[in-house]
């Protein structure tokens, strides 16, 4: 199953002499579509912005997940600085490992983060040489000169840290590849516009800038040349003299670090890679006062603002979508009366709400209080709907009350945007609780492929010679046909602009230029005010950056006409006398969500559907199964329902999450709803900054001489039938399918790209965040419990520790049980379909068969106990070694049978397809006839495969780390 068209990319990046780098669409965009998602490069939040109210974790930006202190801190109650002295952080407040003060919203995203953080991290710093240390130093030089001498720093430490975990990566590894040099890295981090900071500064007071004058960028970015425009110079020597002390500050803060640390540099392998990478830094002119400019230089001309709307203030009028109180109106109600008097604290604050005026009533205990509370806070939200204005403008009211994080950032994609002043795309920075905070480019009009996507610089409702003045710092005359039109002398392409949007500010609307001279009709800003516009991305029935129509399909509708089923099974059940309180509940829940669809009320059953997935999720968690299927077809309703509404609120990642959930626990997802899911996930995709974690799967190859001393008890005796598979034909492999006859086929898989790319981590990285479900323990001694967990986790906790031990024994594989885990039979290439690019989704030798593809990940150590199955299959070894061992269908009267009535409490052997006999552990004073089956055995290495035909029987023991994929098929299906 390859990606649908939907999921795939929707531009191309290009360069040329006269348009510079830019996108290019790649297929028709439907307006209001989302082009794509981004996290920065490199991000910065503003000086103060957190001590105002923006609490946001320091890697991933989303606010941190605790409304009691944010509201606090928004009300004035607490500190900033207080907040990581606290002796009990709430559990979505993460500290720094050496308590500086940096938070973050997980342990995942502060581990992430250390690297990086490390070369900044004032944890370690003792009072008595915080006045004296180089960190404090370059930070207080930097903050009272220019705060963008800190986002340098992490250009900077973060390519040095991309190089360090290359030279990890590859440390140990037998490949060719080396993985990215340090030239590599900078391509990314340097392809943008780079010259020098005071050559930028010259463009924006360059009276004469000519009209066909365009920037020269440097692109060798060790280079000492200056752009073709001359600067006074009194003020390039001023700047020139900041980036040098700067930079000479920042390189005592690098060369304290590595003297802090000198002993770990030949001990530690991440201190190591990090002074190796530093190295090549220096040696390039990195570090130097030449380099900050430049990087300076493309920040002024390249970088975004960015600003991420505080999620309270839709909590003050909506309430917790987590909460269990499934009316919105109500469940805003109890977050009012939770939460008033520090509301009307954060209102008092911004000048919105007069405390001495008030009657002294606590709002906890007034109902008119709470009315008129949600009153002013309803009039607030109207009136940001109708005027979009930033920090500055008088009318942005709730950014006043709840702080908006602010920074600025580097983006590898939007930030390759050339200028309109007439938009066909905007941007959007999108945030909440718990998920990244995301660039979001979404077509405000019909757009064909081949046209390009442009970026508005600046306000682009500013009369002509304003736009003009104000786009010099780029260093260009724009001249799109708003420009050439308004320059002639024409009426103005923006007559129909709304007066109330005078005020406005619309920096991150963007637009594209036209050969044509005439401005099509349906452009969205002839027909209608930007203003409009504007305030259709605070309103919640616009279609702007929705699920398009051609991938959520009926699915809807098929949502409604399935929950309608489960209220009315519920409801039998009632009048029955067999509903419990779980399913009144269920049912409950289910009557608002269906309401809430059928009238489209985002909010309404996006709360319903989460409460539900979690209400059901929990029942199955305290029951280990499903109670029954009214309860399975719930949780799938649920589940879609709840990621349809994350998905249209821009919070792929959740929605994700909850998809990857119903996929493996809800037979509903297996309906058809594949559009969704993989829209859903490739959206997801954009929004996980780049996990730094790796993990070499296969860091060496071992000889079968190897793996029988280390890893069998005996040497193999019972060889089977084997057939290199260039030599195998289609006669050959159905003669062995008409007898029944196993087969390994020698090197199938050799020239899959899997078999080189999954012997290390890189390859899953970008699906580091998915869920997966994982068998922890043994199922053949009975230990074996079932859990769902991220790919990170899973590679974190087992796969990693289990490459340590390399070749696993036998004694090991019962031993360590604890250290077990396995990704059984799971369709992992439905649920990531992009991992088939590295396998074959079909085999030529199958025919018109539509094979099951499964994926099989684990530990070594793993063991499937001895058993058939109804379909013929073929197991190729992707990475690592399996011990396999076949009986043949006709000795199952010696291979002790377990029946439907042994073992009842395990569902996996009631179907009478698993054997009592314990391979390679045969007790023969048990099971004596066991001695008598006769039986094949050998070992698959990677790229080797092998026939197991329908009915025999086969046990596997995986002798170190293992990915192995199968393919069930039936010449019936």
């Amino acid at each position: 199953m390859k990606e649908c068209s939907e999921c795939q990319s929707s531009f191309r990046k290009a360069h040329n002499e006269i348009r510079g780098r830019h996108l290019i669409a790649t297929r028709s965009i439907a307006a209001n579509e989302i082009v794509f998602n981004e996290t920065p490069l490199v991000c910065l939040q503003s000086l103060g912005n957190s001590h105002e109210g923006a609490l946001v974790c320091h890697y991933c930006k989303t606010f941190l997940y605790d409304r009691e202190i944010q509201l606090k801190l928004s009300a004035g109650e607490i500190g900033r600085d207080e907040i990581h002295c606290l002796d009990d952080l709430p559990k979505n407040i993460v500290n720094c490992r050496s308590k500086c003060g940096t938070l973050y919203c997980s342990k995942k995203c502060e581990e992430e983060s250390w690297l990086s953080h490390s070369f900044m991290c004032t944890g370690n710093i003792s009072e008595v040489e915080c006045g004296d240390h180089p960190l404090m130093n370059f930070k207080v030089h930097a903050i009272q000169s220019n705060e963008i001498f800190l986002l340098v720093a992490e250009w900077i430490i973060k390519v040095l840290v991309s190089r360090a975990i290359e030279i990890l990566m590859y440390k140990n590894s037998q490949s060719h590849d080396k993985g990215r040099s340090l030239e590599d890295i900078l391509e990314e981090f340097c392809d943008f516009t780079m010259v020098h900071w005071w050559d930028v500064v010259a463009y924006a007071t360059d009276d004469n800038l000519n009209h066909n004058e365009v920037l020269v960028s440097d692109t060798d970015y060790g280079d000492d040349s200056s752009s073709e425009f001359v600067e006074e110079q009194d003020l390039t020597e001023t700047l020139k003299m900041l980036c040098e002390d700067s930079c000479s500050l920042f390189r005592d803060v690098i060369i304290r670090y590595f003297d802090d640390r000198a002993k770990d540099i030949n001990q530690n392998d991440d201190i190591g890679a990090l002074y190796e990478a530093y190295l090549e830094c220096e040696a390039s002119g990195i570090i130097s006062a030449n380099m900050f400019s430049k990087i300076i230089g493309s920040f002024e001309q390249n970088a975004i603002g960015m600003r991420g709307h505080h999620p309270l203030f839709e909590d003050a009028l909506f309430g917790d979508m987590d909460d269990a109180e499934l009316d919105v109106h109500r469940s805003g109600e109890k977050f009012r009366t939770k939460y008033g008097n520090l509301i009307l604290k954060c209102m008092a604050n911004a000048g919105l709400y007069d405390q001495e005026s008030d009657d002294g009533e606590a709002c906890s205990n007034s109902t008119g209080s709470l009315q008129n509370l949600q009153r002013s806070l309803e009039d607030l939200q109207i009136k940001s709907q109708e005027i979009f204005g930033h920090s500055d403008n008088e009318s942005d009211h709730f950014n006043r009350i709840f702080t908006p994080f602010d920074g600025t950032g580097m983006f590898s994609t939007a930030c390759k945007m050339n200028h309109s002043c007439l938009p066909n795309v905007l941007v959007r920075y999108r945030s909440g609780w718990m998920h990244p905070l995301i660039l979001q480019c979404i077509a405000l009009k019909n757009i064909v492929e081949g046209e390009e996507l442009c970026i508005s610089y600046i306000q682009s409702d500013d009369e002509f010679a304003d736009r003009q003045k104000a786009l010099k710092n780029y260093g260009f005359v724009c001249t799109c046909v708003k420009c050439e039109s308004e320059k002639e002398g024409k009426s103005t392409y923006l007559s129909s602009i709304d007066d109330d949007f005078e005020e406005g500010d619309v920096n991150d609307i963007f637009g594209s230029d036209s050969d044509d001279d005439s401005v099509e009709e349906d452009h969205p800003i002839v027909k209608k005010s930007l203003a409009v516009i504007v305030k259709e991305r605070y309103d919640e029935s616009s279609d702007l950056g929705s699920i398009p129509v051609h991938v959520l399909g009926t699915t809807l509708n098929f949502l409604i006409r399935e929950g309608m089923l489960i209220c009315k099974k519920i409801e039998i059940c009632e009048n029955e006398g067999s509903c419990d309180d779980e399913l009144r509940k269920i049912l409950g829940t289910m009557r608002r969500c269906v309401i809430s669809l059928q009238i489209r009320h985002l909010r309404g059953y996006g709360a319903a559907a989460n409460f539900g997935e979690r209400l059901c999720y929990s029942i199955l968690m305290k029951k280990k199964s499903w109670p029954s299927s009214i309860h399975t077809e719930a949780y799938g309703i649920f589940a879609v329902a709840a990621c349809i509404a994350f998905a249209n609120n821009a919070q792929f990642v959740l929605a994700s999450e909850i998809l990857d959930k119903a996929f493996i626990l809800s037979p509903l997802m297996r309906r058809d709803i594949s559009k969704l899911c993989h829209y859903i996930s490739e959206l997801a995709l954009q929004c996980i900054p780049k996990s730094k974690f790796f993990c070499q799967v296969q860091e060496f190859e071992y000889t079968l001489e190897d793996l029988e001393e280390k890893g069998l008890r005996t040497k193999l005796l019972y060889l089977p039938h084997e057939i290199n598979y260039p030599d195998l034909t289609m006669d050959h492999f159905d003669g062995c399918l008409a007898k029944n006859k196993s087969m390994v086929i020698r090197s199938l898989a050799k020239s899959w790209k899997a078999v080189e790319s999954w012997k290390t981590y890189t390859t899953f990285a970008e699906f580091g965040h998915r869920i997966v479900p994982i068998e922890v323990g043994s199922m053949s001694n009975g230990s074996m419990s079932e859990r769902l967990m991220t790919l990170n986790n899973f590679f974190s906790e087992f796969i990693l520790k289990s490459n340590q031990i390399g070749i696993w024994k036998l004694s090991e594989a019962i031993e360590k049980n604890h250290a077990i885990a396995y990704m059984a039979q799971y369709s992992l290439f439905e649920a990531m379909p992009k991992l088939l690019d590295d396998l074959q989704e079909s085999l030529p030798f199958l025919g018109r068969a539509h094979p099951q593809i499964n994926a099989w990940v684990g530990t070594g150590g793993t063991r499937t106990p001895l058993h058939y199955d109804g379909y013929d299959n073929i197991l190729v070894q992707v990475v690592g070694y399996k011990y396999v061992r076949i009986y043949d269908s006709s000795e199952a009267p010696n291979l002790y049978v377990i029946g439907g009535n042994q073992l009842s409490n395990d569902s996996l052997c009631r179907q009478g397809n698993f054997s009592a006999v314990n391979c390679e552990m045969e007790d023969t004073s048990l099971h004596p006839l066991s001695s008598k089956a006769k039986f094949v055995e050998f070992i698959l290495m990677p790229g080797d495969a092998v026939l197991i035909p329908a009915g025999s029987w086969h046990y596997i023991r995986s002798l170190t780390t293992s990915f192995s994929v199968n393919y069930f098929w039936s010449d019936n299906a």
